[in-house]
């Protein structure tokens, strides 16, 4: 129902968290989301259509630096 994409720096509570929603997402089921996503950081509603962009930015890009800065 609720899609999510958090990046590497969850695990020090610093992601940038995208959720994006179904239609048969309720706003208990929002609230949830929201309750268990802040706990990494922040979180950012979109729309599904650009979840696959926030994916490559926001979610692959900074692990990819780590990866880089690590070798």
């Amino acid at each position: 129902i609720i899609r999510c994409m958090p990046n590497l720096a969850a695990g020090i509570g610093m992601s940038e968290t995208a959720l994006s929603c179904s239609a048969a997402a309720t706003a208990e089921d929002k609230k949830v989301a929201e309750e268990i996503f802040s706990l990494l950081g922040s979180f950012h509603y979109i729309e599904e259509g650009k979840m696959a962009a926030w994916t490559a930015l926001s979610g692959s890009f900074p692990a990819f630096v780590a990866l880089f800065l690590d070798s």
